[in-house]
């Protein structure tokens, strides 16, 4: 079975080895199913205001601000060390292309790289 199955819990993500700033409660899961789906979301740590019970368009905008929900397929590609994540549904504004990710796995840790960058975004295994 792929080392990817499973639930993983977010731990952080750092760019050159500093961590970004998510606030100290952030929550996230990211997941692999053995049939090919995945769904990653991360919620940064801080109260959102809203007025009512609907949010209008500027509390709207501040819920999604650093936000980051996605949902699709994944394929991995072994000899280039990369998991692809085909979205085909997101809340980020913009196209639905796919995400490419360098992976590592470090004991219970997976590290996930954006392709050309300098950040590690981590998850731990949930068992």
């Amino acid at each position: 079975m792929s080392p990817f199955i499973g639930v993983w819990r977010y731990v952080g993500t750092w760019v050159e080895g500093d961590p970004t700033n998510r606030g100290a409660q952030r929550k996230g899961f990211i997941f692999y199913t053995t049939s090919g789906e995945m769904a990653a979301q991360v919620a940064p740590d801080r109260e959102t205001k809203t007025a009512g019970a609907e949010s209008a368009d500027d509390g709207a905008k501040a819920a999604l601000a650093d936000y980051v929900s996605y949902l699709g397929t994944y394929s991995v590609d072994e000899h280039a060390g990369t998991v692809t994540h085909h979205r085909q549904a997101n809340v980020q504004p913009g196209p639905l292309s796919d995400v490419v990710r360098a992976y590592e796995f470090k004991g219970d840790r997976l590290i996930l790289r954006p392709v050309g960058t300098k950040q590690e975004i981590v998850w731990e295994r949930i068992r």
